[in-house]
């Protein structure tokens, strides 16, 4: 113990408390002082909030971390597919097909396939044989300046003058069945007929 002077002059005695046998922690709570007291266990407070803390914080860091280089990594990506999209040439119509499913402007009209090649439906040949042949030499002219690699007929048998007309433009059979007939022609130029055979 220790000893001092009181208000008035007595002299008095009064305990100071040892360090070992506990402290006090002050912790700001609004306007007023809130003191934790750790026992003399050796486990203070502090060691408690610390086996939570400290695990919590690096497993955030963590996740943090992970979704910041999954953001940089797809941000890179599309950036590398864009430039390279935009650097590379486009495709010519001999290696690649164009407008699949779509509708020829060609007076013959005719459907475009995947093969980049376009057919043409028995409803579009005219009855008349001499309109047909104006209109296959200008579907023709047409379809060569869209770079359409084969040119498909089809047509009934009672449109048979389509096979003579057609066959003087380089068509030729492909098959024939029941009451309808396919010809074809190969349209590109410099490459070898690849259409297989019935």
């Amino acid at each position: 113990g220790h000893y001092g002077r009181g208000k008035q002059g007595k002299q008095v005695r009064y305990r100071v408390p040892s360090p070992s046998s506990s402290f006090l922690l002050p912790l700001s709570l609004s306007s007023h002082s809130m003191w934790m007291t750790s026992s003399t266990s050796g486990t203070t407070t502090w060691d408690r909030l610390r086996r939570w803390v400290v695990p919590a914080c690096c497993f955030v860091s963590g996740v943090v971390a992970v979704r910041v280089f999954s953001w940089l990594s797809a941000s890179f990506s599309s950036s590398s597919s864009s430039s390279s999209s935009s650097t590379s040439s486009p495709p010519s119509p001999s290696s690649s097909w164009r407008g699949e499913g779509e509708v020829s402007r060609a007076p013959l009209g005719g459907i475009v396939d995947h093969f980049n090649g376009v057919t043409v439906p028995s409803e579009s040949i005219p009855d008349d044989p001499t309109l047909f042949a104006e209109a296959l030499d200008a579907s023709m002219s047409v379809w060569r300046s869209e770079g359409r690699r084969v040119l498909w007929l089809r047509a009934p048998i009672e449109k048979a003058f389509v096979v003579s007309i057609a066959s003087e433009r380089g068509f030729v059979f492909h098959h024939a069945r029941d009451r309808s007939m396919l010809l074809y022609r190969w349209f590109e130029e410099g490459t070898a007929d690849n259409v297989p055979l019935y």
